[in-house]
Parts: C-alpha cells; sequence; structure tokens
C-alpha cells in the first residue's frame, strides 16, 4: 500500500509541474526567436517579423519590433507600415491614447496618401473607443470632406452613426446611416440599425414622474410600477409598519415616541420615493443598454470585416 500510495503522489506532481514546463517552453521559443531577430537582418526581414508578431496577437512584442524597425530604418518606405502595427496594437490593448498619438501622426505625415486615409479611419476608430464620440465625428466628417473618393468613406459614415448611437441620440444616428450609400456594403447593416432603432422608439419606457407619484400616493407602488415587485413590497410593509407604529403611539399618549417614530418614517417615505424614481431611470438605462449590445454583437465594424 505504501508503495502505490507514493507511484500515485509522483504521478500527481508530475501532471501539476506538466503545464509548468510547457509554459516555460513557450516563452524561452518565443524569446530565443525574438533574441534570433536582434540581429539585422534587413529591412524585409525585420518588418516580416513586426508583421508575424503582430497576426499571432504578440501586441507587445509588435510594439518593441516596430520600434525597434523605425530606430534602425527611420526612412525607409515601409517604416510608416511599421507605425500603423504600433498603432494598432496600442489599440487592441486599449491604450487609446497611445494610438491617438499614432494615428494623429501618421494622417498628417504619411508619405503615401493611402497610408494616411486609413491612419484617419484608425483615428476615429481610437477616439470612439475611448468615449470622445464628438471629437470623433469631428474628424470623421473632416475626412469625408477632405478624401470624398477614398475606400474609407463609408466606414467613417458607418462610425460616426456608431458615434451618436452611443450617446443615445437615435435619430442623429438615424440620419448619419442614412447618408450611407446605396451601393456601398455597409448600406444593408446600416438600413438594420435604422430599423431597429425606430422599434426601440416604439416601445415605452417607464417615467420617472410616474413612479415617484405612485410611491407617494403608496408607498412601494413605483417600485413595482418599474418592475421591482419584491423591493415594493417590502418598502410598502416597512413603511405600513413605521406609520401604524407611529399612530399607536400617538392613540395611547406617546406622542414623543410617536413624533420619534413618525421622523423616521419620513426618512423611509423618501427614500422609497427616491429609490422609485431612481428604478425608473435605470429601466430606461437598461434598455438602451441591452439595445446596443444587440446591435454591436450584429453589426459593428468587426463583425463586418474591419477593424477588430
Amino acid at each position: 500500500m505504501t508503495c502505490q500510495l507514493q507511484r500515485i503522489m509522483k504521478i500527481k506532481f508530475f501532471l501539476l509541474i506538466l503545464p509548468f514546463f510547457f509554459t516555460i517552453q513557450l516563452t524561452t521559443d518565443l524569446q530565443s526567436a525574438t533574441d534570433f531577430h536582434e540581429l539585422d537582418q534587413g529591412p524585409e526581414a525585420e518588418f516580416g517579423w513586426v508583421e508575424y508578431l503582430f497576426s499571432q496577437g504578440e501586441t507587445a512584442y509588435t510594439i518593441n519590433a516596430g520600434l525597434r524597425f523605425i530606430y534602425l530604418y527611420p526612412t525607409h518606405k515601409l517604416a510608416d507600415n511599421a507605425r500603423m502595427l504600433i498603432g494598432k496594437s496600442y489599440l487592441k490593448d486599449k491604450g487609446y491614447g497611445e494610438a491617438i498619438e499614432i494615428f494623429k501622426g501618421l494622417s498628417g505625415g504619411a508619405s503615401r496618401q493611402s497610408m494616411r486615409e486609413e491612419a484617419e479611419f484608425w483615428l476615429c476608430k481610437s477616439l470612439l473607443k475611448q468615449g470622445e464620440y464628438s471629437k470623433a465625428r469631428r474628424r470623421c466628417a473632416d475626412f469625408r470632406t477632405r478624401y470624398p473618393h477614398s475606400e474609407f468613406k463609408e466606414p467613417i459614415q458607418y462610425q460616426i452613426g456608431w458615434s451618436f448611437l452611443k450617446e443615445w441620440m437615435w435619430e442623429d444616428a438615424e440620419e448619419a446611416f442614412g447618408d450611407i450609400d446605396p451601393g456601398s456594403r455597409f448600406y444593408e447593416p446600416a438600413q438594420e440599425i435604422i430599423k431597429e432603432t425606430k422599434r426601440l422608439g416604439m416601445k415605452k419606457g417607464k417615467s420617472p414622474f410616474t413612479a415617484g407619484i405612485l410611491s407617494a400616493l403608496l408607498p412601494g407602488s413605483g417600485y413595482i410600477y418599474t418592475g421591482k415587485w419584491q423591493t415594493g413590497i417590502m418598502a410598502f410593509l416597512v413603511n405600513g409598519t413605521f406609520i401604524a407604529g407611529s399612530i399607536e403611539c400617538f392613540n395611547h399618549d406617546l406622542p414623543v415616541l410617536g413624533c420619534i417614530i413618525g421622523l423616521v418614517e419620513m426618512g423611509w417615505y423618501s427614500g422609497t420615493i427616491y429609490g422609485s424614481v431612481n428604478g425608473a431611470r435605470q429601466y430606461n438605462y437598461r434598455i438602451k443598454e441591452d439595445f446596443l449590445l444587440s446591435l454591436s454583437q450584429r453589426f459593428e465594424l468587426p463583425l463586418l470585416g474591419i477593424g477588430f
């Protein structure tokens, strides 16, 4: 039994350390490949390595390799391409500030117009990801003025529509999506989004004013109006208990205690009204956020073959 137990323990130990060795080997292989490329292999080979790292999702290594390429070949024709991959890597890693600075530099200083146009597209996307919706719209509108025949014209217009959606500006979003060319592959998804926003407009939200009035008339009923049945019933019971307790104190000649309980009840009563109003706002917020989530899962640019 003792020998068998020892064997079992050895097997368990081996299984525990096996993933550790695999991790070390994977890291060592990648580091060895990186070390190999520390030698100057020539601009094409160096840039091919940057591209490979980016295609494998190794954003941190892509940034380092890209910066190395720019350091070695600052005036090479592929230097702007390396900067583009660095910017995209920062964007993937949610380093929006760094990505914005890189794309700004490329949009104004890249040697080729096609590169400037692409950089402008990614700059708009970075601003959207950062939540700078008005800035993104200004850049997008300026882009469409400067490059009316660009291949990025329609994706840029699509992003303008999305910037309005993110701020719940439904009518402006519909107008922006409506400006997309019928011949563009973005036309059909844009039309679907317009239909969805119109359906959302037909959905009735919950009025915070109505919720507050209901709870003022019957404590807890405002919660029930917003779909929070348990909270509404509890609010009704708590408020009812304090009101009944205060009345009983006055009926039994205990005015001081009745006033104290009444003051506490005023706090509960006010909180119930405030909570009902806030509950209605949360209800409306959830409807809008669920709507945006549904649209993003179906119609955002990565799903249409552009971006990530």
